[in-house]
């Protein structure tokens, strides 16, 4: 069973073919969710990587207990489901495991629509994890962890010989929490798209699933670290073009997990205590910044790129309800 996926690959026409699910799951999973439709409108991409991730986790753990996807059971779905404590967040366990039994539920009722099963095992665990009745606040960093890690990012700039790779972790960080950026929107980043001279400086973000083109500004206090950043990106080969945080000095690509390591380390670094250390809580730490500083949230939402401007009230409510929950 194939659970590798280039996801850069052009994929074949979407319409269903039961004998792709015997061969290559996975790549049937991609063009199903790729044909999917919420309120009318298709996936975005990141909403398919989402779900295709659940997907690729389902499979193998079914591939590991040797039952092919078409004879899962209820069982085995649970046993699959009791296997993700380790993904759990202030409580917030219930709410993973009811996300991945709604996606696992419409896999199941595409393979119905494919002539493949003729019930939905994940449709008779719904009574057993229902949804959640409180949802988690946005995690965010405290005025005093932000400054500590803004002071550590910043005493890179006087260490003598600093390697490129820790330069460019910093900036990364300094970034992240300096322009409240997603970890995709951090790795599509370009070199032209930060304009440190402009007053104030401010990044340019390129559209996102339905997300459109933006300008995010960027925070005076860590501009000198991407200032340096980009003097040195600036020394790699065919460095007029190409991402701004890279992988090589070739310039190829980073990847989300790479981003995502280099916050971890940072906040670590900071001496800052969170069960989760990635980008996220830097882009919390972000928006809880400006909402301090007296930022309407329609603002907030337009420099975050946010969908709703219920979502930058909730890091409102965040500020003073730190790591806590709230009803559903």
């Amino acid at each position: 069973m194939s659970t590798n996926l280039d996801l850069f690959t052009v994929l074949p026409s979407p319409a269903r073919d039961p004998q792709r699910w015997h061969s290559d799951p996975l790549l049937a999973a991609a063009i199903w969710l790729r044909t999917e439709r919420h309120q009318g409108a298709p996936y975005s991409e990141a909403t398919v990587q989402k779900h295709l991730s659940i997907v690729r986790r389902y499979l193998a753990a079914l591939h590991n207990q040797s039952v092919p996807l078409e004879r899962a059971q209820p069982s085995h779905l649970a046993h699959f489901l009791n296997t993700l404590e380790h993904l759990q967040r202030d409580g917030t366990l219930t709410l993973t495991r009811h996300r991945y039994l709604r996606t696992l539920e419409g896999l199941h009722a595409e393979l119905i629509r494919c002539g493949l099963r003729t019930d939905n095992p994940a449709r008779a665990l719904l009574h057993h994890f229902p949804p959640p009745r409180t949802r988690p606040l946005p995690e965010s960093l405290t005025p005093t962890e932000e400054h500590r890690l803004i002071e550590s990012l910043t005493r890179v700039l006087s260490i003598p010989d600093l390697a490129w790779r820790q330069l460019r972790d910093a900036a990364i960080v300094a970034t992240a929490v300096g322009a409240g950026l997603q970890p995709r929107e951090l790795v599509a980043l370009a070199i032209e798209d930060v304009l440190l001279n402009e007053a104030p400086p401010y990044l340019c973000v390129a559209s996102f699933g339905r997300r459109p083109e933006r300008v995010a500004p960027i925070s005076p206090s860590v501009r000198p670290i991407l200032a340096a950043w980009l003097d040195a990106r600036m020394q790699f080969p065919a460095s007029a073009t190409g991402p701004l945080f890279c992988a090589t000095r070739a310039g190829s690509d980073l990847t989300v997990r790479s981003i995502h390591r280099a916050c971890e380390g940072w906040i670590d670094r900071a001496q800052v205590s969170r069960t989760h250390k990635g980008a996220r809580v830097l882009r919390g730490a972000f928006a809880t910044r400006q909402l301090r500083a007296g930022k309407p949230t329609t603002v907030l939402r337009d420099w975050m790129g946010l969908a709703q401007e219920t979502s930058a009230a909730a890091y409102g409510r965040a500020i003073v309800n730190p790591g806590g929950v709230e009803v559903a």
